[in-house]
């Protein structure tokens, strides 16, 4: 997942810690929104509001300073 490696890349730059945790709630969001009852695949854009979804969970677990 191209998309969500990139998203994890920015969430994390220049941190010289652990970013294991926001790798994995980045991953866990994209899932969690994956087995959604209300994923809409009718609606547009499918890959992206998922992507969305990591990026919102990682960015709540990205490490701060």
């Amino acid at each position: 997942m191209p998309a969500l490696a990139r998203c994890a890349g920015r969430l994390t730059a220049g941190y010289r810690g652990e970013v294991a945790d926001t790798d994995a709630e980045i991953l866990a969001g994209y899932l969690t929104d994956l087995r959604g009852e209300d994923l809409g695949l009718t609606r547009p854009a499918v890959y992206a509001r998922l992507c969305w979804a990591g990026r919102r969970a990682g960015r709540a677990a990205a490490p701060r300073g």
